[in-house]
């Protein structure tokens, strides 16, 4: 089995860095189950999209504050 690290978003903003093996539970978080396969690191291919507070300029996001 392959150790992996993941970074998980919850619904509430909150980022979770997440080590597990591969198929197996992570003792931390109940909620969820990863079977094999489940989870794919991001590539190029499949990047996430920027919010949009991360997308602006830093001085366009202290002018919305």
């Amino acid at each position: 089995m392959k150790e992996l690290d993941y970074t998980l978003e919850l619904a509430d903003g909150t980022v979770v860095k997440v080590g597990l093996i591969e198929g197996t539970h992570h003792p931390e978080i109940k909620a969820f189950h990863f079977p094999p396969g489940t989870l794919v690191p991001f590539s190029q291919s499949n990047l996430p999209t920027a919010r949009q507070s991360e997308s602006l300029p830093i001085h366009e996001q202290m002018s919305e504050a």
